[in-house]
């Protein structure tokens, strides 16, 4: 028999008990609001060892086991020993529900894996999406730069090549009135003068 026990009659007495010690027999719901929990959640800390039972006079008792030397086993007031509730105190219980939030947490932790996979092949699809786009664009600019320096030579060589032109028509222009006035008699004074003045008009055309 548990040294803390004296009987039926005592055991009636923790009903009142105010607990001062972990060790300390007490009901389970005073546990569980010296614990700040449910009383499921006793209920499933004496299934996994973490508390003792006790059942003296009818009544359940649990406490902390004193140097941890009990594994959930519940101690009956004749001082035998069995785990596990009675099927009234046990009510709505689930002994799988361990097992059961460990494979949810599992499943979290894997869909989070996936979720974070997916998002940084997602990131990096982005990343490499706006790459092509600013390559893209800077390609573009480029060509729209060389066609606008393509264009403007071009208009450059044409109005220099007009240039061109109309200077070598007035240089024919010049060297014709020339050899005209070289040819013309002195005696033709009226014809050399208005061979001389064409001569100082184009000569005036030349750059």
């Amino acid at each position: 028999m548990d040294p803390h026990l004296g009987g039926p009659m005592q055991a009636q007495l923790y009903d009142d008990f105010d607990p001062g010690t972990d060790d300390a027999w007490q009901r389970p719901d005073l546990m569980a609001q010296r614990l700040s929990v449910t009383v499921r959640t006793v209920r499933s800390m004496v299934s996994r060892g973490e508390l003792e039972r006790l059942e003296a006079g009818g009544r359940v008792y649990v406490r902390r086991p004193p140097g941890g030397a009990s594994e959930g086993e519940r101690i009956r007031e004749d001082g035998s020993t069995g785990s596990g509730w009675k099927e009234a105190d046990n009510e709505g219980a689930d002994p799988h529900l361990p097992a059961l939030v460990e494979r949810l947490q599992t499943t979290l932790i894997e869909v989070t894996r996936e979720h974070a996979a997916t998002v940084a092949e997602l990131h990096s699809q982005v990343r490499a999406e706006a790459a092509e786009a600013s390559r893209i664009r800077v390609e573009a600019a480029e060509s729209r730069l060389l066609a606008e320096v393509a264009t403007r030579d071009a208009e450059q060589a044409a109005a220099h090549l007009e240039v061109t032109r109309a200077e070598l028509a007035t240089e024919r222009q010049l060297r014709r009135a020339a050899e005209l006035y070289a040819i013309t008699p002195w005696w033709r004074r009226r014809q050399r003068a208005e061979l001389r003045a064409e001569l100082v008009a184009v000569a005036g055309l030349l750059p």
